[in-house]
């Protein structure tokens, strides 16, 4: 990847990112969309995140987070 695309692809998540909250998780066949929304915004930002790796949600921070998916515990959706 280019210099440029990079810092571009930087700014576009940060516009769209910064300021915004989940506002909903669909569970797809093939992995995670989690729903982003900025709610302070009187323009309609939507973005969909798609998780094809691993991922967990914390029910508190831990002491240490995994290094990589190698470190991180293999849970069903009930979990």
């Amino acid at each position: 990847m280019k210099i440029e695309e990079k810092e571009f692809a930087e700014k576009v998540l940060k516009h769209l990112c910064m300021g915004s909250q989940i506002d909903g998780i669909r569970f797809g066949l093939k992995s995670p969309l989690l729903y982003f929304m900025h709610y302070d915004r009187d323009d309609i930002d939507r973005l969909w995140l798609n998780s094809e790796s691993k991922w967990t949600i914390y029910s508190k921070a831990p002491d240490i987070y995994p290094a990589s998916e190698k470190e991180m515990n293999v849970e069903t959706e009930e979990e």
